[in-house]
Parts: structure tokens; C-alpha cells; sequence
């Protein structure tokens, strides 16, 4: 087994983890947390914060079990500081996640973002839906 394993998961993804309990997205990070360490910085944080934060999501839980997921990834996975300031992602807002996946040496992205799946594999980094990274990893 491959040791030394490094994950990002975009917002999509832990929003999926969030809203259904039974998401193949949620058993990818299982897996994720069972064969490596999955990180996020200050950026894909406040991301995830905003994003769950919107009306919209009322009708599948309160705000406080939202802002209480976002309180569990803080505390159970690795905040990491990003300094790398790629552009190469056609949506701007998806570099965050190229950005930390290459400061820390990610083994790959989870997303079910379209303009992520596009540049697989960026620098040598997977970036792969969450039922392709449950296949290959």
C-alpha cells in the first residue's frame, strides 16, 4: 500500500459529505482519512463556510449543523499554508485547489467540479471524481 498519502477535497465534495449521509463522496473521504491525510487551507475553508451558509440549504439542515461540519474538518484534518498562486484552472475560483494540492504534495483532488476533472492530472497530481478516486486509490 502506497504510504504518505495527501488529499484535497474541493468544496462540492465536502458539500455532498455534508448534505447526504450516504454520498459516494462520503465514502471517498473514508477511505481518505483511512490511507492518508486529507488538507485544506484558510481559502478552501472559508469557501466551504460561505457556500453552506446560503438559504438554499435550509431545507437539508440548520445552519448549525452546517457551521458544526465546518468546525469538524477544521478540527480533524491539516490546515496547511498555501504559496503557491497558480492560474492555470479556466474558473478562478477553482485555483485554491490546485494551489494547496501542489504545496503539499497531494496524491490527488476529489471534485465533481467540471473545470478541475478537465485538467487531470495537474502536475502529477489526480484530480478524479470521487467514484473514480474509490477505483484507483
Amino acid at each position: 500500500m502506497k504510504t504518505n498519502l495527501r488529499f484535497v477535497f474541493d468544496t462540492n465534495a465536502l458539500i455532498s459529505v455534508a448534505l447526504l449521509a450516504n454520498s459516494t463522496n462520503k465514502l471517498a473521504l473514508q477511505k481518505a482519512e483511512k490511507i492518508g491525510k486529507i488538507f485544506f487551507s484558510e481559502s478552501t475553508l472559508l469557501e466551504l463556510s460561505d457556500v453552506l451558509a446560503r438559504k438554499k440549504f435550509d431545507k437539508y439542515l440548520t445552519i448549525e449543523d452546517r457551521l458544526d461540519f465546518v468546525t469538524r474538518i477544521k478540527m480533524k484534518y491539516d490546515l496547511a499554508d498555501v504559496l503557491t498562486d497558480f492560474t492555470d484552472c479556466t474558473d478562478p475560483k477553482d485555483n485554491k485547489f490546485l494551489n494547496l494540492a501542489f504545496d503539499i504534495g497531494a496524491s490527488c483532488i476529489i471534485s465533481g467540479d467540471k473545470h478541475l476533472l478537465q485538467m487531470h492530472p495537474f502536475r502529477n497530481i489526480s484530480i478524479l471524481n470521487a467514484a473514480d478516486f474509490l477505483l484507483h486509490f
